[in-house]
């Protein structure tokens, strides 16, 4: 009888055990939406929404080789160097309402290991203000300082030429009106200095003011008929070859079309006119344009085509206007979702014109250039790149090759500031 009694009260219990594991199976999911379960801290840096941050930073070191590192013109021997290149920047937002500030400070140092003497220190810090009045106008306001090494496209003659620029400009300010229209307008004054001793004759100062007419209709057409005039004072007298003060004007059109989901065009024409240093002659007139195709035809490949034509401050000549075209092609590819693959080839050619000794005078300057990022993890890429430049002068042609390897870390993707 006592082993009886015993036997059924263990029944009991195995059936309560067996009635409790089975509440406890179908209350796990529900209790697992309720309250997740917490992330490994190892985890937290990739939970964590760096977008959201306050203050973004970022990270890159390259190294490679540079075999003409002075520019070197036709007829003299090249310099060639191993390049490390290194630049630490940061992004900092607040909000105040539908006000945006912004601050993106960046540091950086190309040094010419076999020519330490040519190394260079670059450096940019830019301030703005994303501004909103009531819900139909907005603009850009923004002050930049920066010292940076002078682009091969914008190069004025041999050697380093370090461009200092200072800045103030009101972008992109737009003013809602009835029925898709929209009243655009910009201005700003700049100062630009360069560090070699012939570039100096292209000093100059400048302020410029735009307003336009914008027609908008959302996923579909842009289109704006627009009025700028610059006034340009060159630093120093050139001896006739330009004018201590000048003015530039265009009036241009411009139409964007989106076609579809993967083609998208845009066209530019106008007119521009620049004062002529001769005395009493009139101003020079040229007809301007830009053109540019983006066909995408999925996430894995893109192709652009860009053309232009423009009379813009002189880059590489005396003179008070210098004109210049660009071709241009460029194809990306995404071969896997993390490697991605693009090929460039441009053509610039720069207006000939009244030259000093040690700049470039006119050129023509075609550049292919190819890169790889692969994507080792969310914040960190790995980046190849090379690149071919051609300089071709009256006197002959030079050839420009860069080689570069590095890493960039950037826990955050933004278009800009």
């Amino acid at each position: 009888m006592i082993r009886a009694i015993r036997d059924g009260e263990h029944a009991r219990r195995r059936r309560a055990w067996a009635a409790a594991a089975v509440v406890a199976l179908a209350a796990a999911p529900a209790a697992s939406q309720v309250v997740p379960s917490a992330p490994s801290p190892l985890a937290w840096p990739l939970a964590f929404n760096w977008a959201d941050s306050a203050l973004l930073p970022d990270l890159h070191q390259y190294g490679g080789y540079n075999d003409n590192i002075l520019n070197s013109p036709p007829g003299m021997k090249p310099t060639g160097s191993a390049v490390s290149q290194t630049a630490v920047g940061a992004l900092g937002r607040m909000f105040i309402g539908p006000q945006r500030f912004f601050i993106d400070g960046r540091i950086g140092a190309t040094d010419f290991l076999d020519d330490r003497s040519d190394s260079l220190h670059d450096h940019a810090l830019h301030l703005g203000w994303d501004w909103r009045a009531g819900s139909p106008c907005k603009g850009r306001l923004i002050a930049t300082a920066s010292d940076t090494q002078t682009e091969s496209e914008l190069a004025s003659g041999p050697g380093l030429d370090t461009l200092r620029m200072r800045a103030i400009e009101q972008q992109d300010g737009r003013c809602a009106l009835p029925s898709g229209f929209g009243l655009a307008f910009a201005a700003g004054a700049l100062s630009l200095r360069h560090s070699l001793e012939p570039a100096s004759a292209l000093d100059n100062d400048s302020a410029y003011g735009k307003l336009g007419l914008e027609y908008d209709r959302p996923d579909r057409d842009h289109a704006a008929i627009f009025a700028k005039v610059t006034e340009l004072r060159f630093t120093q007298d050139a001896g006739g070859a330009t004018l201590p003060n000048s003015a530039l004007s265009d009036v241009e059109a411009n139409y964007r079309r989106i076609f579809s989901t993967w083609v998208q065009a845009e066209a530019e024409g106008g007119v521009s006119a620049a004062s002529s240093a001769a005395g009493g002659a009139p101003p020079r007139a040229i007809g301007v344009y830009k053109a540019e195709l983006d066909l995408t035809g999925s996430d894995i490949w893109r192709i652009a085509l860009t053309a232009s034509r423009k009379l813009g401050s002189p880059v590489s000549i005396e003179a008070n206007s210098q004109v210049s075209e660009m071709q241009g092609v460029s194809v990306g590819w995404r071969s896997s979702p993390k490697l991605s693959l693009t090929v460039s080839l441009s053509r610039l050619w720069l207006e000939n014109g009244p030259t000093t000794p040690g700049l470039y005078g006119g050129t023509t300057l075609i550049m292919l250039s190819g890169k790889a990022v692969y994507q080792l993890t969310p914040f960190t890429s790995l980046t190849a790149s090379c690149q071919r430049a051609q300089r071709s002068l009256s006197s002959g042609v030079s050839y420009t090759d860069v080689a570069m390897i590095g890493v960039d870390f950037k826990p955050y993707s933004l278009t800009g500031p």
